[in-house]
């Protein structure tokens, strides 16, 4: 894209409507990517305008819930696809909550090389509106994981239990082993359902943060994951000590991403590799294994709890459950292939 470009003349009868009704307009140039717009565009979220230059500079700050729909809705009217562009998104603003704003606009019937429209603060009933649709996802899949996951657990558990009751000869130590896994998994399930209802409770958008010592967090995961799974292999890089934006259930998200790592590989030896790093206000994480990987169809819906193809256990509500809290905090996560096999699967989260 093109660097932004200033207004030319004297203030227009637009401009000065705009002005009085605390809107912010903007424009962009489809032929050269030059995108002029006004200050207020980056002032509704508290930000110094000179700080911003192309329209990816905004697209950066985007929610990464509402990414998705607001490059479509963009890529149609400048791809020629659609004459309108009317799209509601959260903003990540200066303080690192997120806002609710609107852009609408369409292209000019002077020029059609030029897409203007405004940004405005969106309704509050559209926040809300969004709330609710992602708490009733969230309740959604709580349901069909207990009534499903749970109950098959118990329903094995229930079923050996009665045979060795009538047969104490089956009770076998490999069988047993078995047995205590089911029950493993059923109490690590549990723990991820408390996190998933934790944050029901309050409002996606309004998530309560603090600084949080990341590195202790993660180091105690470790060790915990290093007790439950002991033939697996946990490389800890140097983590540095730094605190990021983010709550008590900042476990849950490495917790979850250890388990899912040794759990879905391939061999018993899994090796998991835990690093981090500080580049600027980021900090970002790393967890790598040496499993089979991830197909690039899988990975499309990976963090979607309410895609068909969603696994039990970590491969459903543990990797929702870390998609749902890092965004919350207004961080990102993103999966990528390990060489020479295996995942990496990299949360940024920012420094507090």
């Amino acid at each position: 894209m093109g660097e932004r470009q200033g207004a030319t003349g004297g203030e227009t009868t637009r401009e000065r409507a705009i002005d009085a009704a605390g809107v912010a307009w903007w424009e962009y140039d489809v032929e050269t990517g030059a995108f002029a717009f006004d200050d207020r565009k980056a002032t509704l979220a508290d930000y110094d305008p000179a700080a911003f230059e192309t329209v990816q500079d905004f697209a950066a700050l985007v929610h990464p819930g509402d990414y998705d729909a607001v490059a479509a809705a963009f890529d149609a009217v400048v791809d020629g696809n659609g004459d309108t562009y009317d799209v509601q998104y959260r903003l990540r603003a200066a303080d690192g909550s997120y806002r609710w704003l609107r852009d609408v606009g369409n292209r000019s019937d002077v020029d059609p090389t030029l897409v203007s429209g405004i940004t405005l603060p969106a309704a509050a009933q559209r926040e809300r509106q969004r709330v609710l649709e992602d708490r009733n996802e969230a309740l959604a899949l709580v349901n069909r994981i207990v009534r499903h996951d749970i109950r098959n657990d118990l329903n094995v558990l229930e079923g050996w239990l009665e045979l060795i009751a009538e047969d104490p000869s089956l009770a076998t130590p490999d069988r047993l082993e078995e047995l205590l896994t089911v029950v493993d998994e059923s109490t690590t399930l549990t723990e991820s359902i408390r996190d998933v209802v934790t944050m029901i409770e309050s409002d996606d958008d309004d998530v309560e943060t603090e600084p949080v010592p990341a590195r202790s967090v993660v180091l105690e995961e470790v060790e915990r994951a290093r007790a439950a799974y002991p033939d697996a292999t946990l490389d800890v890089g140097d983590l540095p000590s730094v605190n990021v934006v983010a709550n008590a259930l900042l476990t849950s998200v490495f917790r979850n991403l250890i388990a899912n790592a040794i759990e879905h590989a391939d061999h018993d030896d899994v090796t998991v590799t835990v690093d981090a790093a500080v580049d600027g206000d980021d900090v970002t994480f790393t967890v790598a294994d040496d499993g089979p990987g991830i197909s690039d169809d899988r990975k499309a819906v990976l963090f979607d709890a309410t895609a068909s193809t969603v696994d039990r256990l970590d491969h459903g509500l543990g990797l929702y459950l870390v998609h749902a809290l890092v965004s919350a905090y207004g961080g990102t996560v993103a999966v990528a292939d390990n060489e020479p096999t295996g995942t990496t699967v990299t949360v940024t989260l920012q420094a507090a």
